[in-house]
């Protein structure tokens, strides 16, 4: 009798026990997707991170073991470090792109030089007087012979100049070393005064290529030839090579924008001067930023 009791209570503790485990299978496949080819690895970031967990009610009873046992798991609560951005270097080019006045960047067809430039006043044509009665009824003069045309000139074409110096480097001595010999006259003029005609919607950046193509000059930019448009280089003297703060800035009118020269449109008669600057342009003209000295200490 013993015995019959023992094999009865044996059986039916079998039995419960495969009938749990029959429900942890199908809860195990309900939740498992037969196609999903993704694997959800610890690194890869889970796109259900944020939905919120299963109440307690509905967790299974064995989620206890799987808790304990589920060692590397990433926490839930912790998010992905952003990236850094990597710091770009301290430079002309940065201030730039960087710039400080874009409403006074000209549009193009409408070049203006120094921003302070004083505006032509405007003059009202003078109105006819109409003849009187007496006027009216007056004999006409005695025909004239007409005059003898005289030839017209020759429309004015519209022209700018530029020129390219380096008076900085050779302040600092850089003429003297033999690895500049070529690259850094003396005389600090690397392009005297040369006029160039333009068309309208011809930029600073298009002159210098005038130059460059005419003279045969060594010039290398980067960016493209809008906004972005920075020279690096001209007759091989690059920036950096005068120091940390050098390079090369243009002016227009003795003006010097804080803006690319391919967004800076000219108008004729504009003067454009490149100059190689080995202090941020502060050894050049020291208002040209009220600003630049500033930006300078507060990035050594």
């Amino acid at each position: 009798m013993k015995l019959k009791r023992t094999a009865a209570l044996i059986a039916l503790i079998m039995a419960a026990l495969l009938c749990c485990t029959s429900c942890s299978g199908g809860n195990r496949a309900a939740g498992t997707e037969p196609n999903s080819e993704r694997l959800d690895l610890d690194y890869v970031e889970n796109e259900n991170a944020m939905q919120a967990e299963p109440e307690a009610t509905e967790r299974p009873w064995y989620a206890f073991l799987t808790d304990a046992f589920s060692f590397g798991t990433a926490d839930k609560g912790s998010t992905k470090a952003a990236a850094q951005p990597t710091p770009s270097p301290d430079s002309v080019r940065e201030l730039y792109e960087q710039g400080t006045a874009p409403t006074e960047r000209p549009e193009k067809g409408t070049s203006t030089s120094a921003p302070n430039a004083e505006a032509t006043p405007f003059v009202p044509p003078t109105e006819t007087q109409k003849p009187g009665a007496d006027e009216t009824n007056a004999p006409k003069p005695s025909a004239t012979p007409a005059p003898t045309p005289v030839p017209t000139a020759e429309p004015k074409k519209n022209t700018v100049t530029i020129q390219i110096r380096c008076d900085t480097a050779v302040k600092n001595g850089m003429h003297r070393e033999a690895k500049w010999a070529g690259i850094v006259p003396a005389s600090g003029c690397i392009l005297d005064t040369t006029e160039f005609e333009i068309e309208d919607g011809d930029t600073v950046l298009d002159v210098l290529k005038m130059a460059r193509d005419k003279f045969r000059l060594h010039m290398e930019y980067s960016g493209g030839s809008g906004s972005g448009a920075y020279v690096e280089g001209i007759n091989n003297l690059y920036e950096f090579d005068g120091g940390r703060w050098s390079g090369w800035m243009y002016c227009v009118n003795g003006w010097y924008p804080n803006y690319g020269c391919g967004v800076y449109y000219l108008k004729p008669g504009d003067k454009i001067e490149w100059n190689y600057t080995c202090d941020l342009g502060l050894d050049l003209d020291g208002s040209w930023w009220d600003g630049a000295q500033d930006w300078k200490d507060s990035h050594e």
